[in-house]
């Protein structure tokens, strides 16, 4: 059976509720409400994981083709389905994942990782500084967060707080690990504010800010950046120095962590020719993202153009190549999921529904005798009132993502987490190779934990000591294992 029973048929039962039971409100299209359906069911589907997010979104696509609901004509809606893959943002933001495989690839981001703690890793929370800084550095070009924390950062952070044997398994993980593990999940979702393009679901932001607006409001690359950078950077000069007060590490002093440093730096000899191009076109790409030709010469480059430049460059030189390209599944998955959930956001804003229902709310709001102050204030409660459900950052735009490269998360370990709270939890990668049980990763560790049941806690760990052990088995048959854990986790669960 290609879908789960029970969120599919939650998912059919909250479509069919919509089509057919709620009456129409009045001011309110018949189309526009049956979008409105369709657009619910989309969502609940995935929420649910009643099936992979790609598979939703084509099962979407295919809804809004067969049953009209944007244009009478068939052959047109069809094409109002499959209209928003012509949506700019959507490529840049899947080819600018692609080419973040670069960084994975050449190790040019755990060079800058290792450079950083080399120069200023003295001291615990200089270490600290330092993962934030590499965080920041690799972000504008990273759009996976999760990859980027999970595939570049966290191995840094985990050799690190394993060299002062700071370890869960054994009890210290408090030494100097939970504190490095909480700076490197909040400089993460620090840096996802800085960049338009250090997120998926920011482009599409921009893009629904657009639509709203009809197009008054365009936010830019620099745009973007020149509103974020000032409070972005204080957030970010702030964060370690709170975590570093509110969970104190038992070392404060880390010599060893530059010496650490230093030799795995050595172990990476010199830069090589693919770093070096990668670390160019990386300059290319901010440069031109941020607009500084046409502030020099007059010259303006289209922000997916300088996408599109950056992979044709990677190509051409030999960094990536186009089976590279082809495997990034992460890239291609987005493009589809986000120009389905795109296409049916602007279908309902093009019918009115959006209008109706901001009128409503703006009504509600009057209603109750509060100023614009007041209902601003409204929403954001209601929006960090989300968060304490289990979801991430980008719950009304896209699924939970827990599968990304080299921060997987199993299908036995994910339904087990699935059943404990998440406070304020944005991205979880889990890694097999550091366990699932361990407080270095889990956010909100001492809390978050707490509320897993003791038998759950004693079945995740005996599975995380299964995943380990295998670990240890592929890595003795085969040195560059660390490339392929994916294979790991899908065979261990």
């Amino acid at each position: 059976m290609g879908f789960k029973p029970i969120p599919a048929a939650v998912a059919l039962a909250l479509t069919l509720i919509i089509w057919f039971v709620i009456p129409v409100p009045q001011g309110v299209s018949p189309d526009a409400w049956h979008l409105l359906a369709l657009f619910v069911g989309i969502i609940a589907g995935i929420i649910g994981k009643a099936m992979p997010i790609g598979a939703m979104a084509i099962l979407g696509i295919t809804l809004v083709a067969l049953t009209g609901v944007t244009n009478e004509k068939a052959a047109d809606a069809t094409k109002d389905a499959l209209s928003s893959l012509n949506n700019s943002l959507i490529w840049m933001i899947g080819i600018a994942i692609i080419i973040s495989r670069g960084l994975l690839k050449t190790g040019l981001g755990m060079r800058i990782g290792y450079l950083l703690i080399s120069l200023f890793g003295k001291r615990t929370l200089g270490v600290g500084y330092s993962l934030a800084l590499a965080d920041l550095v690799i972000g504008p070009v990273t759009p996976s967060n999760t990859a980027r924390g999970g595939a570049i950062v966290h191995p840094i952070m985990r050799s690190i707080a394993l060299s002062f044997d700071s370890d869960p398994e054994k009890g210290t993980e408090g030494k100097i690990g939970k504190y490095l593990a909480l700076v490197n999940y909040h400089a993460n979702i620090i840096t996802c504010c800085i960049f338009v393009t250090a997120t998926a679901p920011n482009p599409l932001v921009v893009e629904l800010v657009a639509k709203a607006t009809d197009s008054q409001i365009h936010l830019s690359w620099g745009t973007w950046f020149a509103a974020m950078v000032v409070p972005g950077l204080i957030a970010m000069f702030l964060m370690p120095l709170v975590l570093y007060f509110l969970y104190p590490p038992e070392i404060k002093q880390t010599p060893n962590a530059t010496a650490l440093a230093k030799e795995k730096l050595k172990e990476m000899g010199a830069m090589k020719r693919d770093e070096k191009i990668m670390l160019g076109i990386f300059v290319i790409l901010l440069l031109l993202w941020a607009g500084v030709p046409e502030m020099l010469f007059g010259v303006k480059v289209d922000a997916t153009a300088t996408t599109f430049l950056g992979l044709s460059l990677c190509l051409l030189t030999g960094v990536l190549t186009w089976d590279d390209a082809l495997k990034e599944k992460g890239a291609w998955d987005t493009i589809v999921w986000f120009a389905a959930l795109v296409m049916m956001a602007n279908f309902l804003n093009k019918l009115g529904l959006i209008a109706w229902l901001s009128e409503s709310m703006q009504g509600g709001i009057s209603h109750l005798g509060l100023g614009w102050e007041a209902g601003c204030a409204l929403l954001v409660l209601a929006y960090l009132g989300s968060r304490l459900r289990p979801s991430d950052a980008c719950l009304p735009l896209r699924p939970l993502r827990f599968c990304q490269r080299h921060g997987t998360c199993y299908r036995h370990v994910r339904c087990l987490l699935r059943r404990r709270p998440r406070l304020g939890c944005t991205t979880d990668v889990v890694r097999p190779d550091y366990g699932v049980r361990h407080r270095h990763h889990d956010v909100a560790d001492p809390l978050r934990f707490r509320f897993v049941p003791r038998h759950l806690r004693l079945e995740l760990c005996q599975h995380d000591r299964m995943v380990e052990s295998r670990l240890h088995y592929e890595r003795g048959r085969n040195p560059d294992f660390r490339h392929h854990r994916h294979y790991l986790v899908e065979s261990a669960g």
